[in-house]
């Protein structure tokens, strides 16, 4: 539990295929269960690019698996550091943590697969795709939104997880 009792979880829901990517939408759910006459306690936050869904993983290629995995700031390595002088408010990058064969996944700016990496873009959904696949729109200032409120509630000592699910029309390759 994180402050208060509170539990936040972050709900990454994969919705669509390209040939080569996948969007999805990105969640903030406050209480498992919403309080009797209240909100479902459930955000939208963006849309979320990443790669294709695999069974195995191709580096750089493939969508993180499936699972409910921490969420903390990193605070080295390259993105920081451009980020860190790019963006005053930065204080570490989201990174999703704890990953099967997996590391240094974290959400950050991007539109198209070529910025993916393995790693999910926050943006807007434009509404078409270009050459089979799926773009995102506007990454810089939906990432500054999003990532200004997660920090936020990371710096208050909250505990956050971020659980990543496949809709049934999503398939696996």
């Amino acid at each position: 539990m994180g402050v208060g009792g509170l539990s936040l979880t972050l709900r990454l829901v994969r919705e669509r295929q390209g040939n080569n990517t996948t969007l999805s939408s990105l969640y903030l759910v406050k209480a498992p269960q919403p309080p009797e006459g209240g909100d479902n306690g459930v955000d939208f936050l963006c849309h979320c690019l990443e790669d294709k869904v695999r069974e195995h993983k191709i580096p750089k290629e493939t969508a993180i698996p499936v699972g409910v995995y921490p969420v903390r700031f990193r605070k080295e390595g390259r993105l920081h550091a451009r980020y860190s002088q790019r963006f005053e408010f930065h204080k570490g990058m989201l990174e999703i943590c704890d990953l099967p064969n997996f590391r240094f996944v974290m959400f950050h700016i991007g539109n198209d697969k070529e910025d993916t990496e393995g790693c999910p873009l926050m943006g807007e959904y434009k509404g078409a795709m270009v050459d089979g696949e799926f773009e995102v729109i506007n990454s810089t200032a939906t990432y500054e939104r999003v990532y200004k409120r997660i920090a936020a509630l990371l710096e208050a000592g909250q505990a956050i997880k971020v659980e990543i699910t496949n809709s049934p029309n999503i398939k696996v390759f």
